[in-house]
């Protein structure tokens, strides 16, 4: 029988940079359960599809192979920004992830989170709340659920989940063969894009990043770092400044109408607007298919992203603080008229209509 108490790791949430660092007992309890549960395969899930979620989900799958057990690897939404569609055509990732759209039950898996800590994310779609997770390696606030349930809950506030997979492979000694060398990769370009270019990276971010990249050539990761831009890209940079409100220190803009691999560009165009020098809080949205999408930013540190978000835009919203302060958060609502109503000639009203509905929500009300 599995002994949760001895395997268990849930007891080192949110340690301030400088303490708790991983250690030998840590890494062991995750070997521990995938020994305990590995009757079936586990199943690993990226929700938000981003560099550092991409490598941490391979690197737990060869955790987990290397250690006797079997691993599938499943994302949700699309492969739209092009430093993803990037990385997975240099590392074939197409032969390694499935789409959450193939899969009609999560049953006879062990489902694992990593980069996410929460199974009520909007973007499992009908797989929301509807299992157990047995593995969790996060470095996010805001899990949904009680750790102690989970058998191996790993939640650490460093600069990227990619940190945390290289310490555990660092703490259990293993070594990846010469034919998953890219691994290396994708856990460096991990840490290196969700610490900013590691300027937001704590002690253990660097010593991780530097570990990994001690083999590797630093030509083929800046090509992964300089990834090219397309055409719509700054089609929508330049619609979003054109349409650029400024109320105080709040910001909302929006990107109008755009095809499902443009829908990242709304996040790109977040992270630089709350750059802008005094500015706080930036909201930016677009319409894809019959849904609003949004994308928000936050920098002011007494302000609760999360709340701001959930009291705004309801259930199918969600925020994240960063480590260095940042609040990071996003959106989905139906364009319920969609279907009939909407045609060429009238898009403009309704994204008109979109606006002012999001102005009274974004923007303070007026004395």
């Amino acid at each position: 029988m599995f002994d949760i108490d001895k395997w268990s790791w849930y007891g080192c949430l949110f340690p301030k940079e400088g303490g708790k660092t991983m250690t030998t007992n840590i890494a062991s309890g995750l070997k521990g359960v995938i020994d305990n549960f590995n009757e079936k395969p586990f199943l690993i899930v990226v929700t938000q599809v981003d560099p550092d979620a991409l490598g941490s989900a391979c690197g737990l799958a060869e955790i987990i192979r290397i250690l006797g057990g079997k691993v599938e690897l499943v994302y949700c939404g699309y492969v739209a920004h092009p430093q993803n569609r990037a990385i997975f055509n240099r590392y074939n990732l197409e032969t390694v992830f499935k789409s959450i759209a193939d899969f009609t039950t999560f049953d006879g898996y062990n489902v694992c989170l990593v980069d996410s800590s929460t199974i009520g994310d909007v973007r499992l779609g009908p797989f929301k709340r509807t299992f157990k997770p047995v593995i969790v390696i996060d470095h996010h606030r805001g899990h949904d659920f009680e750790c102690p349930e989970v058998p191996y809950c790993l939640i650490e506030e460093v600069g990227a989940c990619a940190t945390l997979i290289v310490e555990i492979i660092n703490e259990l000694n293993l070594v990846f063969d010469e034919s998953k060398k890219y691994l290396s990769y994708l856990l460096a370009l991990g840490i290196y894009t969700d610490t900013k270019s590691l300027i937001s990276a704590g002690e253990r971010d660097r010593t991780a990043f530097g570990e990994i990249t001690k083999n590797i050539s630093e030509t083929e990761l800046s090509k992964m770092i300089e990834y090219p831009l397309p055409d719509t890209y700054y089609r929508n940079m330049k619609h979003a400044l054109q349409r650029m409100e400024q109320r105080g220190s709040r910001v909302l803009t929006n990107i109008g109408y755009i095809k499902p691999d443009e829908g990242d560009d709304l996040s790109t165009i977040a992270d630089l607007l709350i750059r802008h020098d005094g500015v706080s809080l930036v909201v930016v949205w677009g319409v894809i298919g019959d849904k609003v999408r949004i994308s928000s930013r936050n920098r002011d540190i007494s302000v609760s992203l999360l709340t701001f978000m959930k009291e705004r835009f309801g259930e199918r919203s969600g925020a994240k603080l960063t480590p260095d302060g940042r609040g990071e958060g996003g959106a989905i609502l139906d364009l319920n008229f969609y279907t009939f109503w909407l045609c060429d000639t009238n898009r403009s009203v309704v994204a008109d209509a979109v606006n002012l509905k999001l102005q009274s929500l974004v923007f303070p009300t007026e004395e």
